[in-house]
């Protein structure tokens, strides 16, 4: 029972956080950008390749999967 409520909790921050984050610079420092990878794939169980396309501004535009791997390897 606990083991679904973390998960739903965990499914709500990172819904709540992607809206946040589209509307700001995404690459104003190293630990924002960190902080994003940690709420969009921490929890995945394999590998994925992702590429964040930004604006000028640094403001993410879209967040795609490109590849999908291993539980520790992704062909890139």
């Amino acid at each position: 029972m606990v083991i679904y409520e973390l998960a739903a909790m965990r499914l709500t921050a990172q819904r709540m956080s992607k809206p946040e984050v589209a509307n700001c610079p995404v690459i104003e420092s190293w630990s924002a950008l960190m902080e994003y990878c940690r709420l969009t794939m921490g929890h995945s169980k394999v590998e994925e390749f992702r590429v964040l396309f930004l604006n000028q501004a640094h403001m993410l535009i879209a967040d795609e999967v490109m590849q999908r791997g291993t539980i520790n390897h992704t062909p890139v």
